[in-house]
């Protein structure tokens, strides 16, 4: 009996290690401790958020809708706008209110990728920022909308905004 819990125990080790759960030392790897985390995340996600990881930044995504409400393009491209940076500010804000980013650097991720996602009128809005996490590290504790817009347009010269998709 002994003999086949042993067997037992080499193979599941063996589909473990295989999977990249384990080191070659028998610890979690830090792949499985990352699954570990999105299965969480994305279990205990509200309001349309959706967690990923994408290389070695975890990926947030976020949605809101505005509804179907007419809006000339100029008004619809700034509500688009302070929808993204509120998503944002909210984003940051609560990973800041949950114990910060040193969960995230002891997993090896570099940053974090904002997605958010702004559906109005049937359209879908986006932009995409990405910071490091060391950058998050130093953003100011309460940092209210104006001064993240403020920090991302013209302190970071839009640096961290890697990808706008809009209808013109």
């Amino acid at each position: 009996m002994k003999y086949l819990f042993g067997i037992l125990f080499l193979i599941c080790n063996q589909s473990f290690a295989q999977e990249n759960y384990l080191n070659e030392d028998g610890t979690i790897s830090n792949y499985a401790k990352r699954e570990l985390l999105l299965g969480t995340l994305n279990e205990n996600s509200k309001n349309n958020t959706r967690y990923e990881i994408k290389g070695d930044d975890l990926v947030i995504i976020t949605v809101e809708n505005c509804g179907n409400k007419e809006y000339d393009s100029k008004e619809m491209q700034k509500r688009a706008m302070f929808s993204s940076f509120s998503q944002l500010k909210n984003q940051i804000s609560s990973l800041k209110d949950t114990g910060g980013y040193e969960m995230f650097a002891e997993l090896e991720l570099n940053g974090i990728i904002f997605k958010t996602n702004t559906i109005c009128m049937s359209t879908t809005r986006r932009y995409h920022f990405q910071f490091s996490l060391a950058e998050l590290n130093q953003l100011p504790e309460y940092m209210d909308i104006v001064e993240l817009v403020e920090y991302v347009t013209i302190t970071k010269n839009n640096k961290n905004i890697i990808l706008v998709k809009n209808k013109a």
